[in-house]
């Protein structure tokens, strides 16, 4: 099996275990009866539950994409050492960037939803 198929079983495994904890109807056998469920109401549920899913899951891979993006962008940083230079008072050395550069980099990161999980 593809991630994917694994994926497509946990999802329908834990939307049937949410549907027979809420509903007197059991899903499970239906599924594996038929194919698809009989119940128009537990239908219409899965496709809720499929069209959460895939929603979850482009804005998990556009997140992706635009962490790759500042990544690559931040990657690009001059730290040469031709680029540093020496300020008076100070024992390290800095590193020249344009001030697009700069305004790009923070673009990039604003545009990024971190939300840390409990």
């Amino acid at each position: 099996m593809t991630n994917n198929d694994d994926l497509a079983l946990k999802t329908r495994k834990d939307f049937e275990a949410y549907y027979n904890e809420t509903h007197a109807l059991k899903a499970t056998s239906q599924f594996k009866r038929f194919g698809y469920y009989v119940s128009p109401t537990m239908q219409k549920a899965w496709e809720l539950w499929q069209a959460a899913q895939s929603s979850l899951l482009a804005e998990r891979d556009a997140d992706k994409k635009q962490i790759a993006e500042l990544v690559s962008a931040i990657g690009s940083i001059n730290h040469a050492k031709h680029h540093e230079m020496m300020i008076p008072g100070n024992d390290e050395p800095v590193y020249w960037q344009r001030k697009e550069w700069v305004e790009w980099i923070l673009e990039l990161s604003a545009g990024i939803k971190l939300e840390v999980g409990e």
